[in-house]
């Protein structure tokens, strides 16, 4: 039902006749605050049964305060339609307004009503979309902020990795460059030297010497000079290798410092012990093995192996039975 259709049937009752009940229900439906349209219905049913238009009535009632002027329309839409009137309504039929005030109100009343339902539609999903692009602007600077971090996060590896390459490349440079100075000037100092030395002539008239042998613990030998190696501390670059090489040095000529304890004299008793002890690790001892049998077996030297296997005998005597069986073997 449209205003056009609705306002007609305030203005002419009668037309509530060729209004159908399922019409008013629909609009009560759509505008449940809408008093007018239960006054309706219960103006409708009415015709059929008293009781229930009483409980419409009274909804009606419930959706206004102005009962005198739903009162006044209840009477008007019930005489209309030719049925017989409520208890509740007759009650409450006590109104001096004009028809056509009470009729420009309701629709007053209806379109205020149906503004004010729109409006509020319309602010809630602008206040939906208000909160949504919010959301999506709160996102969207987590992602951005997320992304930023990553970014200087490997930035700032990338420019450790840079330093740490330069240097080493710095490191090494300076290593090459000190093992370039050294070599450098050994080569000159070699230059420097007369390639082949003047020969001189011994003399003859002095008495034969024969050549002192000596003997130095090797822990005590120059290691660089007994390898024809010169070095000079001076020359020596500050760097990890130079200092390396000069403590090295520098510990092999502390130990020819070191005091070295002579030897204690030992006495007779002593002398004669070791003796003897040297004596009977030189003595040739007999081999008692099971091994030693079957050699001299091989070798023909089946008396010795017997002797052998009857010694091994009572040495094993839980082998006795298969050495007696090798010695039988042995003499046939």
């Amino acid at each position: 039902m449209n205003a056009d259709a609705f306002n007609r049937l305030l203005q002419q009752p009668s037309l509530l006749k060729e209004t159908s009940l399922a019409e008013l229900e629909q609009l009560a439906y759509e505008y449940p605050w809408f008093s007018t349209a239960h006054l309706l219905i219960a103006a409708k049913k009415q015709q059929n049964d008293v009781a229930v238009s009483d409980q419409d009535f009274q909804k009606a009632v419930a959706y206004t305060a102005k009962s005198l002027w739903l009162a006044n329309r209840y009477k008007l839409f019930t005489e209309a339609l030719g049925g017989k009137q409520s208890v509740v309504a007759n009650e409450t039929m006590t109104t001096d307004e004009t028809d056509a005030a009470i009729d420009a109100m309701a629709l007053v009343e209806a379109e205020d009503t149906r503004e004010k339902v729109e409006l509020a539609e319309d602010e809630t999903a602008f206040d939906a979309a208000i909160v949504l692009d919010a959301e999506a602007e709160i996102e969207a600077a987590k992602l951005i902020e997320e992304a930023e971090a990553e970014a200087a996060a490997e930035a700032i590896i990338a420019a450790d990795a840079e330093r740490e390459v330069a240097d080493f490349i710095e490191k090494t440079d300076a290593e090459l460059a000190a093992d370039a100075a050294i070599e450098a000037a050994d080569a000159n100092e070699a230059l420097q030297e007369p390639i082949i030395k003047p020969f001189v002539m011994p003399d003859l008239s002095a008495p034969a010497q024969e050549p002192v042998i000596t003997f130095e613990p090797f822990h005590t030998v120059d290691y660089f000079a007994s390898q024809g190696i010169k070095l000079q501390e001076d020359r020596l670059g500050n760097d990890a290798l130079g200092k390396q090489v000069k403590s090295f040095t520098q510990w092999l000529r502390s130990m020819k410092k070191i005091y070295v304890e002579e030897k204690k004299q030992l006495d007779s008793n002593e002398e004669e012990k070791v003796v003897n002890k040297a004596t009977q690790s030189n003595l040739q001892e007999d081999v008692i093995t099971e091994t030693m049998a079957e050699v001299l077996a091989k070798q023909g030297k089946k008396a010795q192996a017997i002797d052998l296997y009857s010694k091994l005998s009572l040495l094993h005597p839980e082998k006795s039975v298969y050495f007696a069986s090798r010695i039988e073997e042995l003499k046939q």
